[in-house]
């Protein structure tokens, strides 16, 4: 048996909501619909979901948008992109599916078509979106919320924000990722039973170095690493707003491929991310901040990252232990 070596880790923070539900009708009104597929105006907008205003602040409109605080937004003047993005939208909404009880907006869609505007706040983790169609006066006529949408159109909403230099907030929970970022030098040792290596006890030691940055819209954190046997590596981070969990991608140049998930328990500070690297045999590791705090969104420059992981049959039989440390290189 191939034995492979895992550093692996992410996590998921539990949400307060209650069980997803299958959405009972999902249809954007015709008044609304039709505002949206004649827009003579049409604004696209990204907005913070850490930011719902009070009474007061609501009533400034350069910077709230339906109590939501406007991060950035940018008009589309090309009909041809305007109609992709009606279209796109709408289908979303016709596909349906199933939604969660929160609501954490990112995006926001307001057009404006013979004196009528309508205007959608879209929030594309939870599933939900808020629509609303006023007077010119700015008087509403009419609002509906609609629930269990499809997320197909957040590509093509993120792009055309992104080509007009308007800033996208990350979903909260990508940000405690945050902290990967930069180079690192790495230290690991692999322990197998009753197998002796160069180690002291049994075991076999690399050293190298990681380098992680932002990649694809600074959804995913790509690693480069190498280490002290000749092996390259290329790892990928995320947080799956779909399946509300932290995931990682691991490459190896010898051929390995890992796909892990995981979670974060707050009573013992640990992370734990499963990979079922075959044979029965499941890896799970957890990462230990040397700073209790360390894996929290409010970190961002911790210098130590510590792993212990163990990889064991659905018997318990142990086959081997890993412990590995980064420390950041200055």
């Amino acid at each position: 048996m191939r034995y492979a070596l895992a550093i692996s880790f992410g996590m998921f923070f539990l949400i307060a909501s209650a069980l997803p539900a299958e959405a009972e009708d999902n249809r954007l009104s015709d008044q609304a619909k039709a505002i949206l597929d004649n827009a003579s105006e049409f604004e696209l907008f990204s907005l913070d979901p850490r930011e719902k205003l009070d009474k007061a602040a609501k009533a400034d409109t350069a910077t709230v948008l339906d109590g939501w605080k406007i991060v950035g937004k940018t008009t589309v003047n090309e009909a041809e992109t305007r109609k992709h993005l009606a279209a796109a939208v709408q289908k979303d909404i016709v596909t349906g599916g199933r939604y969660a009880e929160c609501f954490e907006p990112r995006h926001a869609i307001r057009a404006t078509y013979e004196g009528k505007t309508v205007t959608m706040v879209i929030c594309f983790k939870c599933r939900w979106m808020h629509v609303s169609v006023a007077d010119s006066g700015g008087a509403q006529l009419a609002r509906q919320s609609l629930q269990g949408f499809d997320t197909d159109s957040r590509l093509l909403l993120d792009k055309v924000l992104r080509d007009a230099n308007v800033p996208l907030k990350k979903p909260t929970e990508i940000m405690a990722l945050s902290q990967l970022i930069g180079t690192w030098d790495t230290q690991t040792t692999v322990k197998i039973p009753n197998i002796s290596f160069q180690v002291p006890g049994g075991g076999l030691r690399t050293s190298g170095s990681i380098k992680c940055e932002w990649v694809l819209g600074e959804r995913f954190i790509q690693g480069k690493a190498t280490d002290s046997l000749n092996q390259e590596s290329l790892v990928h981070w995320t947080y799956d707003v779909n399946k509300k969990a932290y995931r990682m991608w691991l490459f190896r140049s010898g051929g390995g491929v890992e796909d892990s998930s995981g979670q974060w328990f707050a009573d013992s500070k640990n992370l734990v991310m499963k990979n079922d690297i075959g044979n029965g045999i499941i890896n799970a590791s957890t990462l230990r901040p040397q700073d209790a705090d360390t894996f929290t969104i409010h970190i961002k420059d911790a210098d130590t990252i510590e792993f212990n992981g163990e990889a064991k049959d659905g018997d318990g039989k142990l086959y081997f232990v890993t412990e590995s440390k980064w420390t950041r290189r200055k």
